[in-house]
């Protein structure tokens, strides 16, 4: 038994798995080994390498189905022998490498392998569920309602399906017996099984080439590679009802004129192949099944559909270009475009509901909230929506009238129109539209690359507006230079917005706080400025959303002064020099060009000057000290410059004082005395 345990080791890496003493003998060789019991592979991370070849006896691999990626794995190179009923996978086996493979699958009953053709790269996966898809909790997206059918379904099975992963593209396989009950599903005719994968929404037809009996067992392989991991699930489906196109005539129409509408009946088809003229009347299909339509085959289209004649339910279109599905709901003509898809075998659906997307009941998943809103999107119609189906990328386009009340979606502002789509959940903006047309009677609205199957329903949004922080100008002064003094001070502003402008510190007056308009200008008169300087000025402006980048101006002032300030000269007219004890006097400036500003005095030979407050030309002193300056301050106006007078410096002396002292100075001429 060691022995046997050790080349099992060396055949498999084998994780988490539980070896039971009393159900379970295995046993190995080098080159091989077998199952003879339940091996259970365990989950969070449990896992059965195979490395050379397994043989099935009896008994099964068990692996946990919610977990995947715990499971049997066959490595390159390696294989399997005799899986059967009694012994196979329960579970999820793997396959790594470049080679075709067939998975030794089950449900611990029935062996029900699936196969894939090689790929070129990848690991695979596959499991089998003996149950009824409809009410599947496993895989993950289940369950998946065999009432969804996609173009080209009729019925899928109720009986069982398979989870198949995979990364690139193979042909697949599915294998039957006589209890998948093939003969109730698709009659006695071979040809109408299809192989049927579930996109999220819908069973979509795989096609495939079947072999064996209905009534017994068998295989259906597709003839076109899928890439597994398209799908959540497989299954096995009946194809949709064919009309023949009409035969004998080079040239055929279609007229729809009333007073009887033309009525497509549950599990019916209307296809046209010729061209189709509406006159009066409906075309009505059954809503709840988008199947049963009118299809618009290749090279077909339509004339003159308006709200009196039109399709009341859903549209196909089958083919590579472009079409506008003539629908509406039996009284308006509400069509949705698309463009040209890249396959000849494209097939499209539409159908228009003229009810709140919030208390519709059709198409599957509904209702949609109009309260469940994604990112960006701020509201949503409640008037309207459209049920658009389809595999491969367009760009759709979408109509609105006056009843569509587009203006109170989006507050009158067309900017702020887009289209939502239901994702499951919630309504998504589908980006940045196209739109023509005005919101108050009609228009359309286009978004690009939209994969129709990708959303529910579609229907038109208001987009959330993000504040943004306010943006600011100074448009005058602009930098140079600027003659007045108190220049109105213009700019532009995030509507609404507050604008604090300041001067700098050759300024007064500041700062400035403006209102931005409505248009977003805004002027300042408040600041005037020094002449003869440069002056920056700087505006920002605030609101709720923020605080913007800061705008500046520079620019200069010129000094302007046409008759320069001229100081002139003081005089004096008495003598010098005054008693140094008590004297007095009158100054008299002359010769200036100017108002005097001030008088000014110095007592240090003017190193310094003190003000003489005195704005006349005459100036009276009173006890001057020796040597004690005059001068006075004028400036001419404008801008001109101050300009000070030649000083004058008056002298004191105490033999000026006159006979204050007691004596008596007589100034006489020498004389000469004679007897």
């Amino acid at each position: 038994m060691k022995k046997s345990l050790y080349s099992l080791r060396r055949l498999c890496s084998l994780l988490w798995l539980l070896l039971s003493a009393t159900a379970v003998l295995v046993q190995a060789q080098q080159t091989q080994s077998a199952v003879f019991g339940t091996v259970q592979v365990h989950p969070n991370g449990g896992k059965l390498a195979i490395y050379q070849s397994l043989t099935f006896v009896n008994g099964y691999v068990i692996t946990p189905r919610s977990s995947p990626a715990d499971n049997i794995s066959f490595r390159p190179g390696s294989g399997y022998t005799g899986a059967s009923d009694a012994s196979h996978v329960n579970g999820y086996a793997e396959v790594v490498g470049t080679g075709a493979f067939t998975f030794p699958i089950g449900n611990g009953t029935t062996l029900r392998p699936a196969g894939i053709s090689a790929p070129t790269s990848g690991t695979f996966q596959a499991a089998y569920f003996g149950t009824n898809p409809g009410v599947a909790s496993l895989p993950t997206g289940g369950p998946f309602s065999t009432a969804a059918l996609g173009t080209g379904v009729s019925a899928v099975s109720n009986t069982e399906y398979w989870d198949i992963n995979g990364p690139s593209a193979v042909n697949l396989t599915l294998s039957w017996n006589a209890a998948s009950s093939l003969s109730s599903l698709v009659g006695t005719n071979l040809s109408d099984l299809i192989m049927v994968g579930w996109n999220g929404s819908q069973w979509v037809s795989l096609g495939g080439v079947a072999t064996g009996t209905l009534g017994g067992s068998g295989t259906i392989t597709t003839t076109t590679p899928v890439v597994p991991d398209t799908y959540t699930a497989y299954t096995f489906g009946k194809v949709g009802s064919t009309i023949t196109p009409p035969t004998g005539s080079t040239a055929c129409g279609i007229v729809i004129h009333g007073p009887t509408n033309v009525e497509v009946h549950p599990g019916g088809t209307m296809a046209v192949y010729c061209d189709v003229t509406f006159i009066d009347g409906y075309v009505n299909t059954p809503r709840p099944t988008p199947n049963d339509n009118i299809v618009f085959m290749p090279g077909t289209t339509y004339f003159d559909a308006s709200d009196d004649s039109h399709v009341n339910g859903y549209v196909e279109k089958v083919g590579n270009t472009a079409f506008v599905f003539p629908v509406g709901d039996g009284t308006a003509l509400r069509p949705v475009g698309m463009s040209a898809p890249g396959s000849v075998t494209s097939t499209y659906q539409a159908a228009y509901f003229s009810t709140n997307p919030t208390s519709a009941t059709l198409p599957t998943g509904a209702p949609f909230s109009t309260s469940s809103l994604g990112a960006g999107v701020s509201g949503v119609s409640p008037v309207e929506y459209w049920d658009v189906n389809g595999s491969s990328p367009v760009d759709l386009t979408f109509t609105w009238d006056a009843n569509s009340n587009l203006s109170t979606l989006t507050g009158g502002n067309l900017n702020d129109l887009i289209m939502v789509g239901w994702d499951g959940s919630k309504w998504v903006n589908l980006g940045t539209p196209t739109t023509t047309g005005t919101l108050s009677s009609t228009g359309t609205l286009s978004v690009p690359g939209i994969t129709p199957n990708t959303y529910t329903a579609y229907t038109f949004g208001s987009k959330t507006v993000v504040a943004q922080p306010p943006v600011v100008a100074i448009f005058t002064p602009a930098n140079g230079s600027q003659a007045s003094v108190s220049p109105p001070i213009v700019g532009s502003a995030t509507a609404g917005a507050s604008v604090t402008v300041n001067g700098g510190g050759n300024s007064i007056g500041g700062p400035c706080i403006v209102t931005a308009a409505s248009d977003g200008s805004w002027t300042c008169t408040s600041l005037t400025f020094t002449t003869g300087l440069g002056h920056t000025i700087t505006a920002i402006a605030s609101n709720s959303a923020g605080t913007s980048n800061t705008a500046t101006s520079s620019f200069v002032v010129p000094a302007t002064c046409p008759n320069p300030s001229v100081g002139g000269m003081v005089s004096f007219a008495g003598m010098l020099p005054l008693c140094s004890t008590a004297n007095t006097g009158t100054l008299t400036l002359s010769g200036q060009t100017g108002n005097v500003l001030r008088w000014e005095t110095s007592t240090n030979g003017g190193s310094t000057w003190s003000t003489v407050a005195n704005t006349t030309t005459t100036l009276s002193f009173s006890n001057v000290q020796n040597n004690g300056q005059y001068r006075a301050v004028v400036n001419a106006g404008g801008s001109c410059a101050d300009a000070v007078s030649a000083p004058i410096t008056l002298t004191t002396s105490a033999g000026a004082c006159g006979g204050g002292s007691g004596l008596v100075t007589c100034d006489y001429p020498a004389a000469v005395i004679t007897k």
